[in-house]
Order: C-alpha cells, then sequence, then structure tokens
C-alpha cells in the first residue's frame, strides 16, 4: 500500500495540515520540518504532484536562469538549487542567457510557457526589465546580482567583503593597493562591481590612504579583461604592492597574465581574489581568498521564491545580503617582516 500524507504526519508527529503546508511550500517551524524530511526519507514518500497540481494550480516546478552553465561558479550554484529545489518537492528546468538580451528573452518566454511556478535566475545586465518579465505574474527571485530595478534578490555582500580584504592587507603593511573591478559590465554586473568597488573605497578612506585612479582598473568580469588588467598595472612606473580581484574570471586572467610575465606571488606582488574556487587552492601559492556563502545565498533564494509562491509578499521587495569570508593562505606578503 502506497505511503500517505497521513503515515508521513503519524511519523513525523505533527498534524496532517503542517505536512500538507511544508510540501506546498509554506513555511513550518523548523523543528518540525526537521521532523516532516526525516519522516519522508525513512518512509520513502513521494507526493503526487499531478494531483496536488490539479488542486492548488502549481506545477512544481521551478525555473532556474541562468548565465553560463559551463562557468565552474555558476555549475557549482546550479548543482547546489537543483538538490535543495528537489529536497523542497520541486522539480527545476534549467535555462541559460549568456548575458543575451535576446537570449534572456526566449529563456524566459520558455520558461513561463513551461508553466513554473516561479523563477530563479540571474539578472543578464540590462538597465530595464525584460518585456516578458514586466507582464508575468510569475514570481522571479533574482541570485548573484543585484537588479536595477525593485525585485526581490539575494547575494553576498560585496562591499563589506573587499573592505576586509583592504584592511587584511593594510594590517600587513601594505599602503599601494590596486584593485581590478567589473565596473565596464552592463547594468546588473555592473551594480555589484561598483559594490565591491565602494567597500575598498571606503577602507581606503578609513584608513587615510589616498585612492590613485592609475589603482583602480576598469574590466568587465571576464578573464580576458583580467589578463588586460594586470598589464595596465605593470605598465605603471611604480608597481602597487597587492592587488584585490573582484571576480573568478577576472582572476583566472590575472593570474595568467602574472604568469606569462614572470611576476611572483607574493614575492613581487601581494594578490586576493572575490570567490573561492578550487583554482586558488591549488595554484602555488595559495591564493587567499574572499569565500562568498554560496548555501545561503541558494537556500535563501528558493525559501523566499517559495514564500512568494505561497502568496506571502510581506516585505517585497526584499533584498537578501549574506556575509563573506575572508580565506588567508600565502598570496599575502607581510612587509613588516621584511
Amino acid at each position: 500500500m502506497a505511503t500517505t500524507i497521513i503515515d508521513v504526519a503519524q511519523k513525523a508527529q505533527v498534524s496532517i495540515s503542517t505536512v500538507s503546508k511544508y510540501l506546498n511550500g509554506g513555511n513550518v517551524r523548523d523543528q518540525n520540518r526537521k521532523k516532516i524530511e526525516k519522516a519522508i526519507r525513512d518512509l520513502n514518500y513521494h507526493p503526487n504532484r499531478a494531483a496536488q497540481g490539479l488542486k492548488g494550480n502549481h506545477t512544481f516546478q521551478i525555473g532556474l536562469l541562468i548565465n553560463n552553465l559551463t562557468m565552474p561558479y555558476t555549475a557549482n550554484l546550479t548543482e547546489q538549487f537543483v538538490d535543495y529545489i528537489d529536497e523542497k518537492g520541486y522539480h527545476t528546468i534549467i535555462a541559460s542567457h549568456h548575458d543575451s538580451k535576446e537570449q534572456a528573452e526566449k529563456a524566459l518566454s520558455l520558461l513561463i510557457n513551461r508553466q513554473v511556478d516561479g523563477i530563479i535566475y540571474i539578472p543578464f545586465g540590462s538597465k530595464k526589465p525584460l518585456s516578458s518579465m514586466i507582464n508575468t505574474p510569475i514570481p522571479l527571485v533574482a541570485f548573484d546580482r543585484i537588479e536595477p530595478y525593485p525585485c526581490d534578490a539575494v547575494s553576498s555582500n560585496g562591499a563589506t567583503a573587499v573592505y576586509q580584504a583592504v584592511e587584511h592587507l593594510v594590517h600587513r603593511g601594505h599602503r599601494r593597493i590596486a584593485i581590478l573591478t567589473g565596473c565596464e559590465s552592463q547594468t546588473a554586473v555592473r551594480f555589484n562591481a561598483q559594490n565591491r568597488l565602494s567597500g575598498y573605497l571606503r577602507a581606503l578612506e578609513d584608513y587615510m590612504i589616498p585612492a590613485e585612479k592609475e589603482l583602480i582598473i576598469d574590466g568587465d568580469f571576464t578573464t580576458d579583461s583580467g589578463y588586460a588588467g594586470i598589464e595596465k598595472l605593470l605598465q605603471l612606473d611604480h608597481l602597487p604592492t597587492a592587488v584585490i580581484v573582484t571576480n573568478y574570471y577576472m582572476v583566472v586572467g590575472a593570474l595568467r597574465c602574472f604568469n606569462m610575465h614572470r611576476i611572483r606571488i607574493p614575492g613581487e606582488i601581494s594578490f586576493i581574489a572575490f570567490d573561492d574556487m578550487p583554482l586558488n587552492r591549488v595554484f602555488q601559492p595559495r591564493i587567499t581568498s574572499i569565500r562568498q556563502p554560496t548555501s545561503k545565498i541558494v537556500k535563501s533564494s528558493v525559501d523566499l521564491l517559495l514564500k512568494r509562491i505561497s502568496g506571502d509578499y510581506q516585505s517585497y521587495p526584499e533584498i537578501l545580503h549574506f556575509p563573506c569570508d575572508l580565506i588567508s593562505r600565502n598570496s599575502v606578503k607581510n612587509l613588516y617582516q621584511i
């Protein structure tokens, strides 16, 4: 005999209505949620989504609209999203926009036509929302990048993270600190880039270090711009003692440029990377990195979307920023010990 919601409620020792609320994306007490999830696993319970969908006009599908699946950072996020969405009893439909408005329109239309209950997406970088985004009643949550227009959004606190990176360098005797930004990028990306740059400028001001224009290099969050940015720094009469690169793909380009020019890290220049990816841990020396709380970003994005799907629009639009961690490794020289 098939396991039912009644069996789950009895094993979890909660009411049937509490289990139903959980299965439909509603908020339940944390202790009850854990008991329900354990009961579902123990009983190998699989809810009848087709019947629930007919009753509540839901498809129990969530659209995930990302920029590029081939990128390690977004691939890692996508895997976490799929796992957590599945844990919540929903299926994921993945589409990509490759930072193109035309591709984003097509991808969004695809998700809408599949009648997803909600969409989690990385903004593609436009000053204006897509027309289909404006007209759809489907709940939307932006992650990783903050939209320039009102929208639920979840991301890391880049400004505070870069502030801490500058502080880390200052405490080790550095005063001539460069930064590679993504401020040449499109709007949604540029918003994040400017946020990270603001942390850099605020830290310099707090430590009474003059900001030098030649040490602020604009890029577009791509590998090529990371390479080109370091080449600009290498052309200066006086090299900075340290550089902060504010995006993983620019980090890859920057490290390649240092390697091509045989610049030693941290012997000739100290280095801090935004995004703590596997490369940072295997590169020699291991790279001091800003680690984003990807698990919190993923789970909070899904939980916020499910909240909207359930009809709860309190505190809309909600903007959630989570603090990052600075992981100290071997790429920063302590100038006080020289």
